[in-house]
């Protein structure tokens, strides 16, 4: 029944349920689905009308407690008090009554203005504990946990569907989430059970995800001509494959120019340029190439505008288009052009998210407070779990940050430092293994006036066994040094402060900010001569170094 929802094949999900209904006619998860079908003719999606389904529900006598929850959870949502965790431990312990309410409150979790994917990830991983045997559940958590890139979890739910369903969809999202965790040859091996059904239907939506994650896996395995021979004629015969897989890999995935330059050359014979969606879709891959090879984003840039030009000089151009163009000139360096470009596109569409994320990242040098107000905007639309914006967010708030302080506004700073804190720790919460983001946080934190929460930080980075360039771990000691100083917590702090400095002085003996936080550290520690010493080392090393 859900692969023929999937497929919108309605009709026929509900000639299929019927009979599952009439065999089992107790099956809470079949009435469930019957009731979905009967409200909104498909599977419960975002914008779904709860107040329906309660009255659908309330149809039967016996059923009038779920139905008021329903109503309630409406309530919530309609409320913006789903962001609330107390609202939700409240809507969670109602819903226990029936595994069939925990899901129905994941999906509308998942599906809330922002999205609250977290919060949903876990109340499903409860409800496939305490359910194991409920295959919505495992369904649905496929979908939450790929929203997230749980990739160990979806791996769990795709597994769990497969054993309850034996469900060829439970295949290959396990297939996704293997080849998610690296584990390409059991990705590829699984997908290859499928690969002639979906090679002889590559227009099919579950034919493409078999040649996508296919490909991928192969390509990831380095078998990009294997990849090339095998899946060349479903490109040829799919715009779905063309632009889903075959372009965007080209702009992406390929180690190199000229395999890149092939695979555009194989497809654009095919490619359909009347139609947008496949010709932004070229003009897309091409300038991800422009990105990746700085050497020909000449040729690049001018291939793709060339394509996209005609789009937008249509009298209603679409917001896609200028989004497109928008981010072509971007890259092109042509600044001005492309806060024009993103502008039309947002008077076309407000929610257009790429556009509000493109006007960030172009006015954080020249104008941080407006920068601030488009990344919050794009966070907004996106979600707390949308990386790609927190990523902008972070940087915008940061950068005005600075601008405020600049301005001698140090409460507004504050503020806005604490803004990129919260967005710096999602990001290391979802990332705990970047360097960067944990020094952006760092100093979100130091700006915010949180000297103390930086050493737990501090703590991880000078861990790690490599960094990126322009990261020094002698630099990293240093700070770290600093940051104990200045917490002030206790004497033992001081001492470990001590430890750290002359480690990086060992390093970079001819670095005179090394030895100037050697000597605030000796005042801590009441030496005054050694203070003292360390001031002039650093004058030593370097005449014009003011502070010491």
């Amino acid at each position: 029944i859900s692969f023929l929802v999937e497929r919108k094949d309605t009709a026929q999900a509900k000639v299929v349920l019927a009979e599952a209904r009439a065999a089992l006619p107790n099956n809470e998860r079949l009435a469930m689905m019957q009731q979905q079908l009967e409200v909104t003719g498909g599977a419960i999606a975002s914008g779904m009308d709860l107040q329906q389904l309660a009255d659908v529900v309330a149809k039967d006598p016996q059923r009038q407690d779920r139905a008021k929850f329903i109503r309630a959870l409406d309530a919530a949502r309609k409320a913006g008090r789903l962001g609330d965790p107390a609202e939700r431990e409240r809507l969670k312990a109602e819903a226990l009554v029936a595994p069939a309410l925990l899901v129905l409150t994941a999906r509308v979790l998942a599906t809330d203005t922002p999205p609250r994917l977290q919060a949903a990830a876990q109340l499903i991983r409860e409800t496939m504990a305490s359910h194991p045997a409920n295959i919505e559940a495992a369904v649905l958590g496929v979908d939450i946990y790929r929203s997230v890139n749980d990739w160990n979890s979806m791996l769990n739910a795709a597994m769990a569907w497969q054993q309850l369903t034996r469900a060829k969809d439970s295949d290959v999202a396990v297939a996704e989430a293997r080849l998610n965790l690296g584990q390409r040859d059991a990705a590829v091996t699984l997908l290859r059970t499928r690969l002639p059904e979906a090679l002889a239907n590559p227009a099919d939506e579950f034919s493409f995800r078999v040649l996508n994650l296919y490909g991928r896996g192969l390509i990831a395995d380095n078998k990009a001509a294997q990849a090339f021979d095998e899946l060349a004629p479903a490109m040829e015969k799919s715009a779905l494959v063309r632009s889903g897989f075959w372009l965007p890999v080209a702009g992406t995935a390929l180690a190199s120019e000229p395999l890149s330059r092939r695979w555009i050359e194989r497809a654009t014979p095919h490619i359909n340029m009347s139609d947008e969606s496949e010709a932004l879709s070229l003009a897309g891959t091409l300038a991800q190439l422009a990105s990746r090879f700085p050497e020909s984003r000449d040729t690049y840039t001018t291939q793709a505008m060339g394509i996209i030009r005609p789009l937008t000089a249509r009298a209603e151009p679409s917001p896609r288009a200028l989004e497109a163009q928008g981010t072509l000139e971007q890259i092109a360096g042509r600044f001005s052009e492309s806060k024009a470009s993103f502008a039309k596109a947002l008077e076309r569409d407000p929610r257009s998210i790429f556009a509000l994320r493109g006007l960030a990242q172009l006015n954080i040098v020249d104008d941080a407070d407006k920068a601030a107000d488009f990344a919050a905007k794009a966070l907004a639309l996106g979600g707390p779990d949308d990386l790609i914006s927190l990523t902008i967010a972070a940087q915008a708030f940061s950068a005005q940050a600075d601008s405020l302080t600049a301005r001698n506004q140090p409460t507004a700073a504050s503020h806005a430092w604490d803004k990129a804190r919260t967005a710096f720790s999602k990001m290391v919460a979802a990332q705990p293994n970047d360097v960067m983001l944990r020094l952006g946080l760092i100093r979100a934190l130091d700006g915010a006036g949180r000297v103390a929460d930086t050493i737990t930080h501090y703590e991880s980075l000078i861990n790690a066994r490599q960094f990126p360039p322009g990261v020094e771990r002698w630099a990293l000691l240093n700070n770290f040094a600093d940051a104990l100083v200045r917490a002030n917590r206790n004497s033992l702090d001081i001492e470990r402060a001590k430890g750290l400095i002359t480690e990086a002085i060992q390093v970079r003996p001819d670095v005179a900010a090394l030895q100037d936080t050697l000597a605030h550290v000796q005042v801590a520690r009441s030496d005054r001569a050694a203070a003292i010493a360390a001031y002039r080392k650093a004058v030593e090393l370097d005449p014009q170094f003011w502070a010491s």
